[in-house]
């Protein structure tokens, strides 16, 4: 019902703005026009150093997956996905023809006690053809949480059928 801006989405619409009561965070006046970014870090202000670094960090790493989403969307089309560093170790590639191309990332969450994979399989066109996610209980360092996820894409590998396939 209305243009999706980053205000209206983030802070004019009432679900949002139901949101924003319950977290007890400082909303901007209804009506005053503000700028997106100064209000977001203005919400640090009073935080510890350590918070406010973490928030940083994560900000600058959505500012380079962006940067790299837009180099693959508009500067080279025909590369379909890129994370990382721009170099050729970090850019997906496509598979041979008729080959299905499985790509696993293991993430851990120490606060919940939990950790998790993620496996994306995709054509050589690159087009996804299905993907899985799990999380499970327990402690685990990152390699190991990837290890697992790497264990389950080859068991939903087998299940799938597929003949040819490079993780």
């Amino acid at each position: 019902m209305h243009v999706e801006t980053i205000f209206h989405v983030l802070l004019d619409c009432s679900f949002s703005r139901s949101c924003w009561a319950f977290s007890a965070v400082k909303q901007p006046v209804a009506g005053v026009e503000i700028e997106f970014g100064s209000w977001f870090f203005d919400l640090f202000d009073g935080c510890r150093e350590d918070v406010v670094a973490e928030v940083a960090m994560v900000v600058k790493s959505v500012k380079h997956v962006l940067g790299q989403w837009k180099i693959t969307k508009f500067e080279s089309p025909n590369a379909l996905y890129a994370t990382g560093d721009i170099s050729n170790s970090n850019c997906w590639r496509k598979p041979d023809t008729f080959t299905v191309k499985v790509n696993v990332n293991g993430a851990t969450f120490e606060a919940h006690q939990k950790f998790g994979f993620d496996c994306v399989a995709r054509n050589n066109h690159g087009k996804l053809l299905e993907a899985i996610s799990e999380s499970r209980w327990g402690c685990v360092p990152p390699e190991i949480a990837e290890v697992i996820g790497i264990k389950e894409a080859l068991s939903w590998i087998k299940r799938k059928g597929w003949g040819k396939v490079v993780v």
